[in-house]
């Protein structure tokens, strides 16, 4: 990446301060006598009147940041990492973590990467000093273009913000002209199907260049920023935990887990173990918990109340659940219009809905009946029909009549593929069973099996 353009992104903390500041008068920065390393001097020689040097007192800086946020103004904090996240911990746990002040850490010197400044600065667990407390949003931008659209979507959040920036260049991977950010959602930079390497702040530029050179041993690398996603995933988490969500609310946050988890970990999604993928299962390194097992874990719900929603959510329509909800069906009730066809789960809620019907299987058997009573409505003769079709009558309406068959089939078949999806929410059930369970769910499975090969040889036989 030599011929790369590099710009360390606490430069573009300090620009990107001052291009805001030109537009938000209610803008501040505070700093504890290191503007010129964090560059909040640039915002310093713009707006003099708006920027607090507090000396080295970064305890004192977190709280001045905290009284001057009740004000309505939005301050913005900076200094070394190793300080606002080590020295100050107390002062951002209590003074702005506790009340959930609109206050933001702008943290330089971030990691290892802190050249002569030594072991004394070099600050790792900010990390996960930060992220233990609640209500903390915790972000690290890639690059230059990054860190500006970081800096200006920290302004517009409404709460706590701890940002990390890098006192080395930073390889600038993104298009100004075209990227976008926001909180909580990462970025996929590569494709790839083999391993999936996740980053943040200086090492996406690491990661996209290992993929690079994994690329030469045909070990195809999906590479993803990361920044917040985890963040996020903790915000679910503590939603489905803490917050009254209907049932609803309940499967599109389950839905939204499920595409961060298998996002973060792919072999989750190929419903492979240990880390394993199909094209290179010697890869596996570590155990992978299946979303299931993860999501019981982290929210107290069970492994099959988990594995009932998310069938709910995949296969229940938008507008039966909307009828559903409307109406606090049980969600046995939900797990089991989720299981008829498409077109058929908003009639049945309706129904279900209006007291027409009392239950789903009361339901199946009035759809069963009405099918009867389709295929019966022919009037019968006592008398044989008499054929008066002409040869090529009789040949052109047995073609139409296959042509009918093979649509008929293939309805059937698409019928049955949606049939079988439903029971991709039961995963982590089919795990559970026993020997006998397993052997007896191959046995159906088989007996399907054959039942389609006797059908066809029946078919080639009868077209001869």
């Amino acid at each position: 990446m030599a011929d790369v353009k590099k710009v360390a992104t606490r430069d573009s903390y300090g620009s990107a301060l001052k291009e805001l500041g030109a537009a938000a008068e209610n803008l501040v920065v505070l700093d504890a006598d290191l503007a010129g390393a964090t560059k909040t001097n640039v915002f310093q020689k713009a707006f003099p009147h708006r920027h607090f040097d507090c000396g080295i007192a970064e305890a004192n800086m977190i709280n001045v940041a905290a009284g001057l946020s009740t004000m309505g103004l939005v301050p913005f904090a900076a200094t070394f990492a190793m300080f606002a996240a080590g020295r100050a911990y107390e002062q951002v746990r209590n003074s702005i973590g506790y009340t959930q002040l609109n206050v933001k850490i702008g943290a330089s010197h971030g990691g290892i990467s802190v050249g002569e400044d030594g072991a004394s600065h070099q600050c790792l667990e900010d990390y996960a000093l930060m992220r233990s407390i609640p209500g903390m949003v915790v972000m690290s931008p890639a690059d230059e273009v990054e860190a500006r659209a970081m800096v200006k979507a920290a302004y517009e959040h409404q709460g706590p913000v701890y940002m990390r920036f890098s006192r080395y260049g930073a390889p600038v991977i993104h298009d100004a002209d075209r990227f976008t950010f926001e909180i909580g959602k990462g970025e996929v930079l590569r494709e790839g199907s083999d391993v999936a390497l996740i980053a943040n702040g200086l090492l996406v530029a690491e990661a996209l260049e290992a993929a690079n050179l994994l690329g030469w041993t045909e070990i195809e690398c999906t590479v993803m920023g990361m920044d917040d996603v985890q963040a996020e995933l903790a915000e679910i988490d503590e939603n489905i935990v803490r917050t009254r969500l209907n049932r609803q609310e309940l499967c599109e946050q389950l839905l939204r887990r499920k595409e961060i988890y298998e996002t973060l970990h792919p072999e989750a999604r190929h419903g492979m173990r240990n880390g394993q993928t199909a094209k290179n299962a010697n890869l596996a390194s570590l155990e992978t918990k299946s979303f299931a097992e993860d999501t019981a874990e982290k929210t107290g719900m069970s492994k099959r109340a988990v594995s009932r929603l998310l069938q709910i959510a995949n296969n229940l329509t938008r507008d039966a659940r909307r009828i559903v909800e409307a109406h606090s069906m049980t969600q046995d009730t939900a797990l089991k219009l989720s299981r008829l066809h498409y077109d058929e789960q908003v009639e049945a809620a309706t129904m279900l809905a209006e007291g027409t019907m009392q239950s789903v299987e009361q339901y199946q058997e009035y759809q069963r009946e009405r099918r009867k009573a389709i295929a019966l409505s022919r009037p019968l003769s006592d008398e044989p029909p008499v054929d008066t079709r002409t040869e090529e009558e009789k040949e052109r309406q047995k073609k139409e009549s296959l042509d009918g068959l093979v649509r008929e089939f293939s309805r059937f078949i698409e019928q049955f593929l949606d049939r079988m999806k439903m029971y991709q929410g039961y995963a982590d059930d089919f795990a559970e069973m026993s020997q006998l369970q397993i052997s007896q769910v191959w046995d159906s499975a088989a007996a399907v099996d054959m039942a389609i090969i006797a059908s066809s040889k029946e078919s080639v036989a009868g077209g001869e």
